[in-house]
């Protein structure tokens, strides 16, 4: 398998853990948020000086985006160390995807 086709397969990975993250923390939200109003509104005010409402509901969406994207670069670590020791583990390299 070409290299390119690997970092394809790789970055298609990275993308569906991603958007996987981000249904399952979407349906859980909207039970209990990441951060309370208090912060919300904190942080609001450091990014700007006179927040609107859309800045604090900015807020939650960078957080949301950042918890996503964390669990995604650790799910991502995970999936590729497990498919590399699979794969050192006696499967024939020209059988098995090495990502």
């Amino acid at each position: 398998m070409t290299p390119l086709v690997r970092r394809f397969l790789k970055t298609v990975l990275f993308i569906v853990l991603f958007c996987l993250f981000s249904w399952l923390d979407a349906s859980h939200l909207y039970t209990s948020p990441l951060i309370s109003n208090d912060t919300a509104i904190k942080v609001a005010h450091w990014l700007s000086s006179d927040p609107a409402p859309e800045d604090i509901y900015a807020v939650y969406d960078y957080v949301v985006i950042g918890v996503n994207l964390i669990a995604a670069i650790v799910g991502y670590i995970l999936v590729v160390k497990v498919v590399k020791k699979c794969a050192s583990n006696g499967a024939p390299h020209d059988d098995f995807i090495i990502l």
